[in-house]
């Protein structure tokens, strides 16, 4: 988690699961002309909790690819448009912490099932070949 964050305006919310597209704008320097443009880039942002609305002013982070577009994580809510409840948004620290238990429990497993203590639970293909095998046995 390398960067800092980057504040935007959410433009689509609730048309993807716990996606938003949020624009930033962003100036460019046009040597010809000796003038700023501003050119805005939109950025497929990772929303956990599915809490942000359109029209929302947003900090977003740089975090790791969640999907082949979204590689940005929603981390604080700057200016909320609307009212009503809505659930928070995880802290960046909470979501790291979850991966990297998802990733040693992985690892776990993976160490259970080159030692072969783990049998059940396998993959599809991992089944067929077992039974492949106890019948090539039995003839």
């Amino acid at each position: 988690m390398t960067g800092g964050t980057i504040t935007g305006v959410v433009v689509s919310a609730g048309k993807m699961m716990k996606t938003v597209k949020v624009r930033v704008a962003n100036q460019v320097w046009n040597n010809h002309i000796r003038k700023h443009f501003t050119r805005p880039v939109n950025h497929m942002v990772h929303d956990p909790s599915s809490s942000l609305c359109e029209g929302d002013v947003v900090q977003i982070a740089r975090g790791w690819r969640t999907s082949k577009h979204k590689r940005h994580i929603a981390t604080e809510v700057v200016a909320a448009f609307g009212t009503g409840p809505r659930p928070p948004l995880p802290r960046l620290e909470d979501l790291v912490a979850e991966k990297e238990a998802r990733r040693e429990e992985k690892r776990k497993r993976r160490a259970a099932r080159a030692m072969g203590l783990l049998e059940e639970g396998g993959s599809d293909r991992e089944r067929t070949r077992t039974v492949e095998v106890e019948s090539e046995e039995v003839r």
